[in-house]
């Protein structure tokens, strides 16, 4: 999907009820792999279930996470060199 050149990728997992340390991996592995291909990445969260471990392992810090897809979409930059 990355080798495409998307100019951005958005995660919504609003409506996410149960997260596991899988799950964890791979927003992680997705966010670094569009970082390294140039392409902003953001996370929409906004229950317990993801907030709460995003915060306890401070990934929070790692990975750009936004309440809604509106904020996601005003937060990304698309703009390209």
């Amino acid at each position: 999907m990355l080798a495409l050149g998307p100019p951005a990728l958005i995660v919504d997992a609003a409506d996410v009820t149960f997260c596991s340390a899988r799950a964890l991996t791979v927003l992680l592995t997705v966010g670094s792999d569009a970082h390294a291909a140039g392409v902003p990445f953001a996370l929409v969260a906004r229950r317990r279930a993801l907030l709460r471990p995003l915060a306890r392992l401070d990934l929070h810090r790692v990975l750009r996470v936004h309440p809604t897809l509106e904020d996601a979409l005003r937060g990304l930059d698309t703009s390209r060199p």
